[in-house]
């Protein structure tokens, strides 16, 4: 997709959203109105806006993230619109034509969003985030039973998280924890040593469980990375983290398998 259609694309969402008009019931007779128009009030009500008084105010304190046309722009503002109208559909559900437009503008963004290669996720405290695809990831969360751990390997994949290195490294904190007894694991080591090694110097040495910028365990190289340097290795931490998760739910699926063979052979 060309830059040019990015805000082609963030412009469709924004006519939906609140520029057509249509009629709803008023007294006896009708009004025209807009969606945006008509959940001013529930969103006045709704936690979403913290401590914006209005949608326009909302929107502004985000706008200029998107006034330039961009691939992060758009996303945005899909983010945004997307929960907006969530956080407003129940208190207009009986409004039949404000939720024919409220399809509309969902299924233009979940359009979008999937033509770039992103999901539409929900957090811990049910707000909505666009989400890069990663299937591996995907596979990873399905087996997972600790909550935390899932939830930090999918927001790891917002799109809004890029060149957000203290949540990077808070996040991998959090995964440290959760491989740390696969690391230990000798046979699982066999199998992926390279991801075992990389693992183990990654989280040692990259200012994740160690502080690697000042005193005993200071690392040089690490001081002289720059930015996106070190972003691109807490990437790569990541993704090794991911294979070793899966390698080791394969073992376990393995295991299941051996025991019931062993079982049919009695």
């Amino acid at each position: 997709m060309k830059i040019s259609d990015y805000e082609l694309e963030r412009c469709r969402i924004e006519t939906l959203f609140q520029r057509t008009k249509f009629y709803i019931p008023n007294g006896y007779g009708e009004r025209l109105t807009t969606y945006r128009d008509l959940a001013e009030e529930p969103f006045f009500s709704s936690r979403l806006r913290g401590t914006s008084v209005s949608i326009s105010d909302f929107i502004e304190g985000c706008a200029h993230h998107w006034k330039k046309p961009s691939l992060e722009g758009l996303l945005l503002y899909c983010e945004v619109i997307f929960n907006i109208v969530l956080s407003c559909d129940g208190d207009l559900r009986y409004q039949t034509e404000a939720n024919k437009v409220s399809a509309q503008i969902i299924e233009n963004i979940l359009r979008v969003t999937e033509k770039l290669g992103y999901d539409i996720r929900k957090d811990e405290n049910d707000l909505y985030f666009v989400a890069k695809k990663d299937a591996l990831a995907a596979e990873v969360m399905q087996e997972i039973d600790d909550k935390v751990v899932s939830l930090a390997i999918l927001e790891y994949n917002r799109f809004s998280l890029k060149g957000d290195l203290t949540r990077k490294k808070e996040l991998l904190s959090i995964l440290a924890h959760a491989v740390e007894p696969l690391i230990k694991d000798s046979s699982l080591r066999s199998k992926c040593p390279e991801v075992f090694d990389d693992i183990k110097f990654g989280l040692n040495n990259l200012n994740i469980r160690h502080n690697n910028v000042e005193g005993a365990n200071q690392k040089a190289a690490l001081l002289s990375l720059s930015r996106d340097s070190l972003e691109n290795l807490y990437d790569s931490l990541y993704s090794s983290i991911l294979i070793l998760l899966r390698i080791a739910q394969n073992q376990e699926g393995h295991a299941s398998m051996d025991k019931m063979k062993k079982a049919m052979k009695q």
